[in-house]
């Protein structure tokens, strides 16, 4: 673990191979954890070694300090969109609309015109009812898209959906 000529990405590939073994990370839990553990312990800063420990704890139902990880991993790499994206994805998959709203928004000041961020916040803001807030974030989304795309053609069905909710 603390072999500084091993460097943090191929620990970080080492351990991403390990997990994709289901059934011996099953039979292994609690080593599999304590290796996990090690690895951030190892590089808390390498945005590899945190993504992957975030996921990793997220996955075991530790959603709260992988959130919390991801958090810290999109505040040390402001410029890396998908760090960005991944922190209020993590969010919207455990219900905290509010908070991927919040940390959307934060992305977009990163990332402006960024349609995947548009859509996460939109549909956030379609969760808590805050309909006008969700056609606007689509609108805006529109207009960054791609013209006849399968995206485009996502954004038009939501926002019809969402006129039809407010009519």
């Amino acid at each position: 673990r603390d072999n500084p000529e091993i460097n943090p990405q191929a620990k970080t590939e080492y351990m991403a191979d390990v997990l994709k073994q289901q059934q011996f990370v099953y039979t292994f839990a609690p080593q599999v954890d304590t290796m996990m553990m090690a690895l951030y312990a190892s590089a808390p800063a390498d945005s590899s070694v945190c993504s992957l420990t975030s996921s990793y704890l997220y996955q075991n139902g530790q959603v709260d300090d992988a959130i919390a990880l991801a958090k810290r991993n999109a505040d040390n790499y402001p410029e890396s969109l998908s760090l960005n994206f991944t922190y209020p994805l993590m969010q919207y998959y455990s219900g905290d609309f509010a908070g991927v709203t919040a940390s959307a928004t934060v992305a977009l000041q990163r990332f402006p015109g960024n349609v995947d961020l548009l859509q996460l916040r939109g549909m956030s803001f379609w969760q808590m009812g805050e309909i006008d807030n969700a056609i606007d974030d689509y609108d805006t989304a529109l207009k960054y898209s791609t013209k006849g795309s399968a995206e485009q053609v996502s954004f038009y069905s939501a926002l019809g959906d969402l006129y039809h909710q407010i009519s």
